[in-house]
């Protein structure tokens, strides 16, 4: 089952200005805000507290300059409310899963050099929010490659989080110890497994992981270099392609790729 029902969301009466968007969830309990000005950068809420404060977007390219703002909005966002469900081939805990979001889409084009294209896809459910991107070939003939993804999680600093710390030749059995660490205490060259669950506090709880893999570098979470008052930036790390160093190549596209979806689940306990 599929239904799709289009509104606006551009939130202009609540004060929301033209490069901030607001999509929440069916319930209304999550909110995420994506913001296009100098950087593009995202936030989320939940009852009205800030879990993920303002967090950057974007990717770094070899031969090419980091692209993560100073985008034009080639549409006007709107938000589309979906479901869809379907049968598990075990009937474990449900005999039908049903699910249900909001869905927003943003086209993005720098305003100067090379215009590059960018398509920024965000979901929203009940249980947490999903993004991923969708990104274009250039204008010269050869592959884009990418060296790093800019997306970052702003987290508290005293927050907890549960680290499965792994090597950083980014090969692994996945079966490390989850290990409890105060996130501003994580060492500088953390690569951590997913996934990666963070205590906000005692009624507020977030877990970072990805979601359909398709020719694209395994995720693992480090610990970002940008400082924020109060806060803990966790940072991207993609697995190098084979032969390649650690800020070397992750990926090569010609056409187009579409990357997994970042997900952070949302609740008031972990189970």
């Amino acid at each position: 089952m599929r239904r799709v029902i289009l509104f606006f969301s551009l939130l202009l009466a609540t004060g929301v200005s033209a490069q901030h968007f607001q999509i929440s969830s069916p319930d209304g309990r999550i909110q995420m805000e994506v913001c296009n000005e100098k950087t593009l950068s995202y936030s989320v809420v939940y009852k009205n507290k800030v879990l993920v404060a303002d967090s950057p977007l974007g990717f770094e390219f070899k031969d090419e300059k980091p692209m993560q703002g100073n985008f034009a909005l080639l549409n006007v966002p709107q938000a589309e409310a979906r479901s869809e469900s379907w049968i598990p081939v075990v009937k474990n805990k449900h005999e039908e899963v049903q699910l249900h979001w909001n869905e927003m889409t943003f086209n993005l084009e720098e305003k100067e050099g090379n215009r590059r294209r960018m398509d920024f896809v965000v979901r929203v459910y009940d249980e947490g929010v999903a993004f991923r991107y969708q990104l274009y070939g250039g204008r010269k003939i050869g592959n884009r490659q990418i060296t790093k993804e800019l997306t970052g999680f702003s987290l508290p600093a005293d927050a907890t989080g549960w680290a499965a710390k792994y090597k950083r030749n980014y090969t692994s059995s996945q079966e490390s110890e989850f290990v409890k660490t105060t996130l501003n205490y994580l060492p500088a060259d953390t690569v951590a497994g997913l996934p990666f669950l963070v205590e906000v506090d005692k009624q507020n709880y977030v877990a970072i992981t990805e979601a359909c893999i398709d020719d694209y570098p395994g995720f693992y979470i480090g610990k970002g270099n940008s400082a924020q008052e109060g806060n803990q930036v966790l940072a991207t790390r993609l697995s190098p392609l084979p032969g390649e160093k650690e800020d070397g190549v992750k990926a090569r596209f010609f056409e187009k790729m579409a990357t997994p979806w970042r997900v952070i689940l949302v609740g008031d306990h972990p189970g």
